[in-house]
């Protein structure tokens, strides 16, 4: 029989730093640096774009975290740079796909598996000098993979921009199917794997716009519906289409400036309006669709950025609320960082600008520190998670510098890892094997902007004896059972969980009433962490489930 050994805590956070930064590699000697960008974790290998040992002229490079593993993969275009820009191409398997101009063919499908002989051109999909891609249209929406298939929208200067596949080969490199014959093309964006299938948004063959599905056969590529438009945000972290619950999600309308949540099983008969959060004829253009500790979440651009949390049912959409009663709003899309069941974002709330963590629940969603994320192009790539924990660039508001910052998702444990004396202006990161890969100057300007690797070393929670009285818990041992006795009254936004000591939420509920029967009979033996939220503060006890 389980029973439970109980003990009341009260939890603090705390940083330890392993060590400094390291730099990997002097790619480009001097203090110019090597004007990288485009952190790609790709299999047991990190691929980026940097000028060559000279300093000019982009291409391909590979790192994995040592001097000796960090080169450029392959001189593609020997006349210029072969690799100049970067769209974050999914990547299904363990080879890069990327676009890429060798100077005799235009901007192609090509992959790499780090080697010079495995990086190469796909497909000359447009033959010639011509370019398969444009790069100010139609990119950026039109990457995804499923099933180790890439799918993407291309012109091959015969039908147009229509949807293509790939396996990475010649042969399984070709246009999946012809939506509107021509040399137009239906245009297909916003394409996403979503459960087992891709959808995405188009023209038809009418000039009409409209939502398709396709399980990667030509046959099984059809309209849903027409007479519908997609809309959404283009983010690293958004998904335009998202399954959840048996429906895929989207925002979708029949008038393009009136957005609103929509949702579909794959026929015309089951997609429809599932959500219409302002009033009729006014936009609302819901973005950010992903699904967290089994919710679907997604934000709102014309309601003030408004954070959205749903069960599937429009009774269980609501505004995400903080610990504070006010409606949560993420401030930059950019930064909004998905960890393992945590997401960080940038708000500011009740006039708290700054960095926000949530893990869907009204106690778990607060403030971490005064310190605001930036705002410039590109800042969506300017952090990362390591579990629950995140590392970020931020200003160091003393020294009016851009530094790089951590949390282990507490207040007390948000705080600034370097100064910049050290490393300053983190452009880009990835977490790999474990540690972070940094692109940074360092912070004499002897390097310029290069890589660093640096090994986070975050403290575990640790737990000492609460003094409060607050909570009384019985029988001690247990079976099976579990009373909870509180000194609580009033019980507005007062709420009740159970995690791991990962912070894997488990259970949660709001509180009625000072006393709370659990029924803990279903958990597995370990150590797990109970918390109560009253007012904004927050109480914890640990307990032990043994035999």
């Amino acid at each position: 029989m389980k029973k439970l050994l109980f003990t009341l805590f009260v939890i603090q956070s705390l940083l330890i730093k392993a060590q400094l930064p390291t730099l990997i590699k002097d790619i480009v000697p001097g203090s110019n640096g090597a004007q990288l960008f485009g952190l790609r974790v790709v299999g047991d290998q990190v691929f980026f774009i940097a000028d060559d040992e000279a300093g000019y002229n982009s291409e391909l490079w590979r790192t994995d975290g040592t001097e000796a593993g960090t080169y450029q993969v392959k001189d593609i275009n020997p006349l210029g740079s072969g690799v100049y820009y970067d769209y974050r191409i999914p990547s299904p398997g363990d080879d890069l796909f990327f676009i890429a101009n060798d100077g005799e063919h235009g901007d192609e499908l090509w992959k790499s598996d780090g080697t010079d002989a495995g990086t190469m051109m796909v497909k000359d999909i447009n033959p010639g000098y011509a370019s398969a891609f444009d790069p100010f249209a139609y990119v950026s929406f039109a990457f995804t993979a499923l099933n180790d298939i890439l799918y993407f929208t291309a012109n091959n200067g015969i039908n147009g921009y229509e949807l293509w596949r790939s396996d990475g080969t010649d042969a399984g490199t070709y246009l999946l199917k012809d939506i509107i014959p021509g040399s137009d093309g239906s245009k297909p964006e916003y394409t996403t794997g979503a459960g087992d299938a891709i959808y995405f948004s188009c023209s038809n063959s009418d000039y009409l716009p409209s939502i398709w599905k396709s399980d990667g056969t030509e046959a099984g590529t059809y309209q849903i519906i027409e007479n519908v438009w997609a809309k959404s945000n283009d983010n690293p972290n958004a998904n335009f289409f998202i399954d959840y619950h048996g429906y895929v999600y989207f925002g979708g309308g029949t008038d393009v400036y009136d957005i609103e949540v929509w949702r579909t099983d794959g026929t015309e008969v089951g997609t429809g309006l599932f959500a219409e959060l302002y009033p009729a004829g006014e936009e609302v253009d819901p973005y950010l669709f992903n699904v967290v500790n089994d919710k679907l979440i997604f934000s709102s651009e014309q309601l003030n950025n408004s954070f959205f949390i749903s069960d599937g049912t429009m009774e269980g959409t609501m505004p995400l609320i903080d610990n504070s009663g006010h409606e949560v709003e993420v401030d930059d899309i950019g930064f909004f960082l998905i960890a393992e069941n945590k997401i960080y974002f940038p708000s500011a709330i009740d006039d708290y600008s700054g960095c926000w963590v949530t893990d869907l629940t009204s106690g778990g969603t607060f403030p971490l520190a005064q310190q605001s994320f930036d705002y410039y192009y590109g800042a969506g790539h300017r952090s990362t998670t390591i579990g629950n924990n995140i590392i970020f660039n931020s200003n160091d508001q003393v020294n009016g510098c851009s530094a790089i910052f951590e949390s282990n998702g507490t207040p007390d444990g948000t705080l600034q890892a370097l100064s910049c004396d050290v490393i300053y202006n983190a452009d880009d990161m990835v977490t790999f094997n474990g540690k972070v890969i940094i692109e940074a100057k360092d912070g004499n300007d002897e390097f310029g902007s290069e890589l660093w690797l640096y090994d986070p070393e975050f403290e575990p929670l640790s737990i000492h004896s609460n003094e409060t009285g607050n909570i009384n818990i019985y029988p001690n041992p247990a079976n099976d059972f579990l009373i909870i006795k509180t000194g609580i009254t009033n019980f507005f936004n007062t709420e009740l969980s159970i995690s791991d000591l990962s912070g894997y939420i488990l259970y949660t509920q709001n509180i009625s009433s000072p006393e709370i029967l659990l029924n803990v009979s279903n958990y597995a033996q370990g150590m797990y962490i109970i918390s109560i939220t009253e007012n904004n503060v927050s109480y914890y006890s640990k307990f032990v489930i043994s035999e």
